[in-house]
């Protein structure tokens, strides 16, 4: 897999664009944001094609560029549930947990369950987290503010000791982080 960051002036988020190979053929977005001119250079100067985009979760800082994207493209656009309706299709992931995409397995990581629309996915082993995790926030209490936060990093470290990898972590803000430097603790 091949993993080209994209960091995005429109609320200074990251984007990524993973594909199988270095150029030509199908890739992914995940949290486009907005799908700028430098954005689209980085994708046709590899001549790629956009096979499809994830979202970590729907709101405007991961979708002001779709408009623009599906006009350039035909992508599949999957999300987390889906809170407004736009001019394009959104397949909502509901209950899948992995998805094949420009010949690689996205797969599914909802550590919220019902209780938020937010998710992680898992490419290889990198885990792209959007919102929900960033290097150094890794705090457990469960403060009023923090509930969903604790709920999250619990399970996560539950998944990491289960698969015992030291995967490459991706966050939606900030800079990308691995397991091991969050998680020391763990084997």
């Amino acid at each position: 897999m091949n993993l080209f960051p994209f960091f995005n002036e429109d609320g200074f988020s990251n984007s990524y664009i993973l594909a199988e190979t270095e150029a030509g053929g199908p890739c992914v977005i995940i949290d486009p944001s907005d799908f700028t001119i430098e954005m689209l250079h980085l994708v046709e100067s590899h001549d790629f094609t956009v096979e499809a985009v994830f979202l970590t979760h729907y709101n405007r800082m991961h979708t002001t560029g779709l408009t623009k994207l599906t006009k350039i493209y035909n992508p599949k656009i999957y999300s987390p549930r889906i809170t407004e309706k736009d001019n394009f299709e959104i397949i909502e992931i509901g209950e899948k947990t992995e998805i094949e995409a420009a010949g690689m397995t996205v797969r599914i990581l909802n550590f919220l369950g019902d209780f938020g629309n937010a998710i992680f996915y898992r490419v290889s082993d990198c885990l792209f987290t959007g919102d929900l995790y960033q290097a150094g926030d890794r705090h457990e209490e469960e403060e009023i503010f923090t509930v969903n936060h604790a709920f999250i990093v619990k399970n996560l470290k539950k998944f990491l000791k289960e698969n015992k990898k030291n995967f490459k972590i991706f966050p939606g803000y900030g800079a990308p982080t691995s397991c091991r430097l969050e998680f020391p603790e763990l084997p």
